[in-house]
């Protein structure tokens, strides 16, 4: 038998055996769809509904009656009796005059160092706009609020320099230098 028969033999078995494997694979699903058709699935009765009816409300009821004797518990559980010791009232009071003592002296800092920061910004602004003047009022307004600052004083002095009054830029130099060490000296 030639060679182009045999292939043709075979692609035609081929085809033939994909047919049916394809009719076969549909008389399948036809069989078990007919299947579960045919079976019945039970329709819920009357009767159980009101059952599950009957447990959500007993459920519902346990719940409501467990709440209520916690309730019940609690009211019937005597409250403790004290009475408020003088030394108590005393010392709470006393306790809530350094706290807010503390509180004031906390916020006032807080003020003044942020006034001192407007100053610092205002006067650094100033000293680039080179308007030396105006730098050297805010820089000293600044030194008013913490006179320690080495860093200000330095500031100053740059300043000053820039005006011409060397003499007094030296003077703060000195002083800057003083804090500096005295700051450095604590660490």
């Amino acid at each position: 038998m030639p060679v182009a028969r045999q292939t043709e033999d075979r692609s035609q078995k081929s085809v033939a055996s994909s047919q049916e494997s394809d009719v076969s694979r549909l008389t399948h699903n036809a069989q078990r769809s007919t299947l579960n058709a045919t079976v019945a699935k039970p329709k819920p009765t009357k009767a159980l509904s009101a059952k599950r009816q009957e447990l959500s409300v007993e459920k519902s009821l346990d719940a409501q009656r467990s709440t209520l004797n916690v309730q019940q518990a609690e009211e019937q559980r005597p409250e403790p009796k004290t009475e408020p010791k003088a030394s108590n009232i005393e010392s709470r009071e006393s306790s809530v005059k350094n706290s807010l003592d503390a509180q004031r002296s906390t916020h006032n800092a807080l003020q003044q160092d942020s006034q001192k920061d407007v100053y610092l910004y205002t006067a650094r602004t100033y000293e680039s706009k080179k308007d030396y003047h105006q730098a050297l009022l805010n820089y000293k307004k600044a030194m008013e609020i913490d006179p320690g600052n080495y860093i200000i004083m330095n500031n100053i002095s740059s300043v000053l320099i820039h005006l011409g009054s060397f003499e007094e830029s030296i003077k703060y130099a000195k002083k800057c230098s003083y804090y500096k060490k005295k700051t450095m000296s604590l660490l």
